[in-house]
């Protein structure tokens, strides 16, 4: 049997082929205009599969990229905010070293003026926001730190940072805590100031901060057989606190005169009961002379009771003159003093040492400069020097933490350029895998062209075949 391909099979057989290659054209014409090689998976299921893991690599990277940002504009705020804070510390130390030769009141005014007016812009530092979140108020970013660190240190925030993980650099600290970044250290020995005579006891106290020690008379009594009694104004205006034999009363009946740790001699009669007597250094006591034994002369033991109170006198601890009393502050702080030496009511200023809080240390060095009167050389003295090591500390404290963020910044910054090498990379595998290669995409479409140029000419011979030409075709 002989087949043959008649006219109308050729001419099929030439528009499939036509239709194909049109279909090659317009794939190619298309690669061409959008630079794309690959629009649907199966253009090229393997290179999809190559396609599809690089996306999801650029992905990661960018993401990375984003959070890396994010975390790098908040470090970056709280790293200025505390290059500024740490700046303000060292003009206070400046106003410290100034304030140690002052000669009047009136100076030491203007000096005070100058730490409040640090204390104002340090109360701006610590309330500072970054995109409406608090910078240091730790995790908790909504609670605005504290109130007015010109009056208190009243700390709202919480002691955890908050911090994000970033992967290959663990747990970034963001926004920090107030308590780590203004203060030093979470303990140290009780320091005091003053004219009582108390001084710091055994043990670490615990807190943050500076506070004031009240000690206050409450009885005074007197040993042996001089008939003595304490007046009618004893109990509220005595102002000697001391065990017995601190403090000594010289009676002299034989000139009628009495006085205190041998100080001026003051007259009495039996019908004074209420008789003031001022010791050497202002001590003073009131006794009752009319039950003084006739004819007695001699120095008579006083003991002098009192109380330690660290809020004020509102609770109050029995003075027991031991090495060691604890006391507890309203906030729960813990303060260690030696009783023993206590000569006299007044109020000292408790201090932490090994422990610092800055806004406490600056207030504190304000309010002294404010009564600066009050104290003599050698105690002005103690209290610059204190003040200055106080800064000192805490100079430091604020220079290791703005280098622990820069450290921080310098991971990110390493971290953002490799995840930016990375990304870049997946990007241009991408854009192989993707992209047309124009110089075969080209070569290809012309050779598209002439093929489909040759089909028609092709075609246009099948139609072009003779009567005669058919006939011979039929007949075989």
């Amino acid at each position: 049997m002989t087949f043959r391909i008649t006219p109308h099979r050729q001419f099929e057989i030439g528009q499939q082929r036509t239709s194909s290659q049109a279909g090659r054209l317009a794939e190619l014409r298309n690669q061409i205009s959008s630079g794309r090689r690959i629009h649907r998976p199966s253009d090229d299921p393997y290179a999809q599969q190559l396609i599809l893991t690089n996306e999801s690599t650029a992905s990661h990277f960018a993401a990375q990229g984003r959070a890396i940002g994010s975390v790098r504009s908040v470090l970056n705020e709280a790293h200025v905010q505390i290059r500024a804070a740490q700046q303000l510390a060292v003009n206070a130390r400046d106003v410290g070293l100034q304030v140690r030769s002052i000669n009047n009141s009136s100076e030491a005014e203007i000096f005070s003026l100058e730490l409040d007016g640090i204390l104002e812009t340090l109360d701006s530092i610590a309330n500072t926001k970054h995109e409406g979140r608090y910078l240091f108020a730790g995790a908790q970013v909504e609670t605005q730190p504290y109130s007015d660190v010109t009056q208190e240190t009243a700390y709202s925030g919480v002691a955890d940072a908050g911090s994000v993980q970033i992967a290959g650099a663990g747990h970034i600290k963001t926004y920090y805590s107030g308590e780590a970044v203004f203060t030093t250290g979470p303990g140290g020995t009780t320091h005091l100031l003053g004219t009582t005579g108390a001084t710091g006891g055994i043990g670490t106290a615990s807190g943050h901060g500076s506070s004031q020690l009240h000690v206050q008379h409450t009885a005074t009594s007197y040993a042996g057989t001089s008939g003595i009694q304490p007046g009618a104004s004893s109990a509220s205006r005595d102002t000697i606190i001391g065990a017995a034999g601190t403090h000594q009363l010289q009676i002299d009946s034989a000139s009628g005169t009495i006085s205190l740790n041998g100080g001026p001699s003051f007259a009495f009669s039996n019908s004074d009961k209420d008789l003031q007597i001022t010791g050497p250094r202002g001590e003073v006591v009131f006794v009752d002379a009319s039950s003084i034994a006739p004819g007695f002369s001699g120095s008579v033991d006083i003991t002098a009771d009192g109380t330690l109170s660290l809020d004020g006198g509102q609770t109050r601890l029995p003075i027991d003159f031991s090495q060691n009393q604890t006391l507890v502050d309203e906030s729960g702080n813990v303060r260690h003093v030696d009783s023993q030496g206590i000569t006299q009511v007044g109020v000292d200023t408790v201090q932490l040492k090994g422990n610092s809080d800055l806004f406490e240390t600056l207030r504190s060095m304000r309010d002294d400069l404010l009564h600066y009167e009050d104290f003599t050389a050698e105690e002005w003295d103690a209290v610059v020097t204190d003040f200055l090591g106080d800064m000192d500390s805490a100079n430091n404290h604020l220079l290791n933490v703005v280098g622990e963020q820069s450290v921080d910044l310098q991971t990110l910054d390493r971290l953002q350029d490799r995840g930016d090498e990375l990304q870049l990379e997946s990007q241009k595998r991408l854009a192989e895998l993707q992209g047309t290669d124009f110089t075969s995409a080209v070569l290809q479409l012309q050779e598209e062209q002439n093929l489909t140029e040759y089909t028609f000419a092709t075609l246009s011979g099948v139609f072009q075949v003779s009567v005669l030409d058919f006939l011979r075709y039929t007949i075989r």
